[in-house]
C-alpha cells in the first residue's frame, strides 16, 4: 500500500524526467488500479503549478504513442486533462487545460467542429515541395527530381543531398547570379547549405533569395517568410540578411528571423551577436536570447523572449505562448493550406501549449474547441471561427 507522499514523490519524479523504469512501473501499476474519483495530487500544489510542470514535462519530450486510451496520471479540482494515444500535444487556455495524445482518427474527433457533407482534411505537409528558381528563371520542382540531382552552373555544384536538404557543393568560376528558394504552403521545412558553408532552414510560405557564390566584399541575402540561420564565420566578411523592414548584420551566428508580412518581425539571437537596423533608425546589437521587433521602421527590444516558442517550427511543433486565436489560425492556414475567417468578438482569447505538426488539422481544431473559447464550422477548403 502506497502512502500519500510516496505517490507523490513518484509522481514528481515522473514530471522532472528522473523516474527510474522500476520506479516507472510502480508509478504506472498503482495508477492502473485506482477508480477515477480515487486520484488525487498533494494539496499544496495549486493549479498553476500543475499547469507548469506538465508543460515543462511536456515541452522536454513529446509521449511515447500508447495503443490503447489510459486515464489522466492527474486530477484536480478546478483543471482537466484527457489523455487519448497518437499526435501528442498539450494546449490550455483560461478554461481549462487539455493534453491531448489520440487514437481517434481525424473524421471522429471533428464531430465537435460543424461540417457539411463537403468538407475537406487537410493531412500534414508529406514531403518538401521546393522550387529552385535559378538566375536564368529556369524552374526546379525539387520534389520531381531525385537524391543526388546535380545542377551546374557558373562552373560551380548544386546537389539536392535529401529530400529536405539542397548543398551548393562546390565553388564556382568567379561569376555569379542570384538563385532563390521558395517553399509554398503545406510543405515541410527544407534547409540550404550556401556557397560559404551557412546553413539556413526556411519555414513553410518563405523564399530566399542569395547568390550562388559570394564574392563581393560582403554577404547578402533576402528572405521572405521566416528561416534559421547558422552562419559560418569568414573574416572581414560580413553576412546580410535583408527583408522587407530591416536589415541583420552578423559576422557568425545563430538566429531566427519572422517576416511574413501578417505580423511585425522579429528576429531572435540564439548565438553570437547581430545588429539590426530599419529605415533611418540607430542599430540595435542584440545579445544571445534577446529579439528585436521591426513594426513600421521602430524596433523595439525583447530581452527574455519564448526561445522555444521561436525555434518551434523548426523543430516539428506549434508552440503557443499566450497566442491570440489569430496568429495560430494564421499558423494552421499555412501548414495545412486552408483559408480562414473570422466572426463575431475573439479578441483576448489567448492559448498556451504544444502541438506536434504531424496532428491531423481535425484534431487541432477539436482541442482548441474544447477549451470553449472557440468554436468552428467549415465549408470545403475554408474554415470560419467564431466565439464558443
Amino acid at each position: 500500500m502506497y502512502t500519500r507522499q510516496q505517490i507523490a514523490a513518484l509522481a514528481e519524479k515522473w514530471l522532472n524526467g528522473t523516474i527510474s523504469p522500476s520506479e516507472k512501473k510502480e508509478f504506472e501499476d498503482w495508477y492502473n488500479r485506482q477508480k477515477p474519483d480515487e486520484l488525487y495530487w498533494t494539496d499544496d500544489i495549486g493549479e498553476e503549478e500543475i499547469k507548469r510542470k506538465i508543460f515543462d514535462a511536456i515541452s522536454a519530450e513529446i509521449l511515447v504513442p500508447e495503443k490503447r486510451p489510459r486515464r489522466s496520471l492527474f486530477a484536480g479540482r478546478r483543471s482537466a486533462i484527457i489523455k487519448w494515444g497518437i499526435a501528442a500535444a498539450v494546449l490550455f487556455a483560461t478554461a481549462g487545460l487539455f493534453f491531448f495524445n489520440s487514437t481517434q482518427p481525424p473524421e471522429a474527433l471533428v464531430n465537435a467542429v460543424e461540417q457539411p457533407d463537403n468538407m475537406v482534411i487537410p493531412a500534414p505537409p508529406s514531403g518538401v515541395k521546393a522550387v529552385l528558381t535559378l538566375d536564368n528563371g529556369k524552374q526546379i520542382y525539387l520534389d520531381t527530381v531525385i537524391n543526388g540531382y546535380t545542377i551546374v552552373q557558373h562552373g560551380g555544384t548544386i546537389e539536392k543531398k535529401s529530400q529536405d536538404e539542397l548543398l551548393y557543393a562546390t565553388a564556382g568560376n568567379g561569376e555569379t547570379g542570384f538563385n532563390t528558394i521558395t517553399l509554398p504552403r503545406a510543405s515541410q521545412v527544407m534547409s540550404v547549405v550556401l556557397s560559404d558553408g551557412t546553413r539556413v532552414w526556411l519555414n513553410v510560405e518563405s523564399s530566399l533569395q542569395y547568390p550562388v557564390a559570394f564574392t563581393g566584399p560582403e554577404r547578402k541575402v533576402r528572405l521572405t517568410g521566416e528561416a534559421y540561420f547558422e552562419v559560418s564565420k569568414e573574416q572581414g566578411k560580413k553576412f546580410l540578411v535583408e527583408t522587407a523592414g530591416s536589415v541583420t548584420e552578423v559576422l557568425g551566428t545563430h538566429f531566427n528571423i519572422n517576416a511574413y508580412k501578417q505580423s511585425g518581425e522579429q528576429v531572435t539571437l540564439l548565438e553570437g551577436a547581430v545588429r539590426v537596423s530599419s529605415g533611418e533608425r540607430s542599430p540595435v546589437l542584440l545579445q544571445p536570447g534577446a529579439q528585436a521587433i521591426v513594426n513600421s521602421g521602430k524596433i523595439k527590444l525583447n530581452t527574455s523572449p519564448d526561445l522555444e516558442s521561436v525555434m518551434a517550427w523548426k523543430n516539428g511543433l506549434f508552440k503557443l505562448q499566450h497566442a491570440d486565436i489569430y496568429s495560430i489560425m494564421q499558423q494552421l492556414s499555412q501548414w495545412y493550406d486552408i483559408k480562414v475567417t473570422f466572426k463575431g468578438d475573439l479578441e483576448g482569447k489567448t492559448f498556451s501549449g504544444m502541438i506536434s505538426r504531424n496532428t491531423q488539422l481535425p484534431t487541432v481544431l477539436e482541442m482548441l474547441s474544447m477549451t470553449r473559447e472557440v468554436k468552428f464550422t467549415t465549408e470545403g477548403n475554408t474554415i470560419t471561427v467564431s466565439p464558443y
